[in-house]
């Protein structure tokens, strides 16, 4: 056994000194075709991307190997592995941008950036091997932009305004999430995701408001929306949803003013506390604080505030 074992040994360095390689035969395309076809058929999509891999391997510049990488998109996505399902399909669009597979290939990747905007993560590095920790936001909004650049005026790209939009404001970047959902009512201005727009930016300007409640100009920007809201959809009952959000965005800048007010008249400046409670009636006379602020001057008026 020894013996056998050295010459075999001995046998393969002379052909490497030579200059020659051990070749291992190939196995034949149309083998690993049907094998591959049968196995994506039975939804064996693991033993399936096996043998697209091989085609891939054996034999790159083919036809072939072209459609591997959609069947293998398929694969990854039916096996919930979102960011491998991508790079596959973004393989396959390289090899052929506008082929048979493209719309398919399109509607995948929205399902799969839907997939990322919902809370589905990533893999460390990339690699199958590692688990699925990493946040996918940024891979969603990519994907997003690589439909809304390649389909415009197709039903995708307003879904995937719309979730950009979304996705962005959901991570308090309103500047830019409020730019595609307003991209989205102009493009698209009678499309039912036009009304959800009018309204997550509403919504928008609100939360930015509570956060920033020294900006003033949100509060123009949020009339803005709402009269654009309504004339574009005049009998729409959710206007009254929108005009709430601002009524609350009112009510959060005369509460800061009011506080200013009720500081003055604390610290015994009964005419600069005037100054402030009369700013609340003026600029917002529909508030609570307009109310509590009328009171407070009758007091002030009376000789009731500081002593």
């Amino acid at each position: 056994m020894i013996k056998y074992l050295t010459t075999s040994f001995l046998l393969l360095a002379t052909c490497l000194f030579a200059g020659k390689s051990i070749e291992i035969e190939k196995p034949a395309l149309a083998f690993l075709e049907k094998q591959a076809c049968h196995q994506f058929n039975e939804k064996k999509y693991e033993q399936a991307i096996g043998g697209y891999q091989k085609i891939i391997r054996y034999y790159p510049a083919s036809p072939a190997a072209t459609k591997a990488y959609y069947f293998m998109g398929i694969g990854y996505y039916y096996l919930r592995d979102y960011d491998l399902s991508n790079k596959s399909f973004t393989c396959y669009l390289e090899k052929d941008s506008l082929g048979t597979y493209f719309e398919h290939v399109m509607s995948y990747k929205f399902a799969i950036a839907e997939a990322f905007r919902k809370g589905e993560c990533v893999h460390l590095f990339g690699a199958r091997h590692l688990p699925k920790w990493l946040c996918a936001d940024n891979e969603a909004i990519e994907i997003y932009d690589e439909i809304i650049s390649v389909m415009p005026g197709q039903e995708l790209a307003v879904c995937s305004l719309w979730g950009k939009g979304s996705l962005l404001l959901r991570s308090c970047q309103y500047k830019e999430g409020r730019e595609s959902l307003q991209t989205l009512v102009v493009a698209f201005p009678r499309h039912p995701l036009a009304i959800e727009s009018y309204l997550e930016i509403a919504c928008s300007y609100l939360k930015e408001c509570e956060k920033e409640s020294g900006n003033s100009d949100l509060l123009s920007l949020s009339a803005i929306n709402i009269k654009k809201f309504q004339q574009a959809f005049p009998s729409e009952p959710r206007v009254k949803t929108a005009e709430k959000m601002h009524h609350q965005m009112q009510e959060c800048y005369a509460a800061s003013i009011y506080e200013m007010a009720e500081f003055y008249e604390r610290t015994c400046h009964p005419d600069a506390a005037r100054i402030y409670y009369k700013a609340v009636l003026r600029d917002f006379p529909s508030t609570s604080y307009a109310k509590y602020s009328s009171r407070a001057i009758y007091r002030l008026e009376k000789g009731n505030g500081c002593s």
